[in-house]
């Protein structure tokens, strides 16, 4: 899938990032998903509420502490797998979790981390400040810290 995640690609889009979920599957394996977080070579599902998130355990390791660690509990609990991934069931709100993993996987690429005047919503500045708290992703606290003061 080829995602254009470059600073100019960002220009024309609303400020407010509300994903644009899709339904996929039947029956017990119908759920959501953003096309732009569901990697085929993704190793990892991370879900919350119906919405699933194919994302790569090595990156979600790498920046959070929280998820390393979640990781190697479901190992050694040999937690639930689904289309042959391992599973983890998170209760964070979906859309703050989009942005909040947009925000990991195009790092420094991204206007959030870019401008400093790039608007943002109040709630989104506040979802990614909460959920970078629980999951310990300094850098994104950081500046979504900075944005709310």
């Amino acid at each position: 899938m080829d995602v254009d995640i470059s600073p100019d690609a960002w220009t024309n889009r609303e400020t407010s990032l509300s994903p644009d979920f899709v339904t996929v599957g039947q029956g017990v394996e119908e759920h959501l998903q953003h096309p732009q977080l569901w990697f085929e070579d993704g190793n990892v599902l991370v879900i919350s509420r119906n919405v699933w998130f194919k994302l790569h355990r090595g990156i979600l390791s790498r920046f959070s502490s929280v998820f390393r660690d979640m990781f190697q509990l479901a190992d050694a609990d040999a937690g639930h797998h689904i289309q042959h991934c391992p599973a983890v069931d998170v209760t964070d709100d979906p859309a703050h979790l989009h942005l909040f993993f947009t925000l990991l996987y195009d790092g420094g690429r991204h206007p959030f981390l870019l401008d400093p005047h790039w608007p943002m919503e109040f709630g989104d500045a506040r979802g990614v400040v909460l959920l970078a708290s629980k999951y310990d992703v300094q850098h994104l606290r950081t500046e979504a810290l900075r944005r709310l003061e």
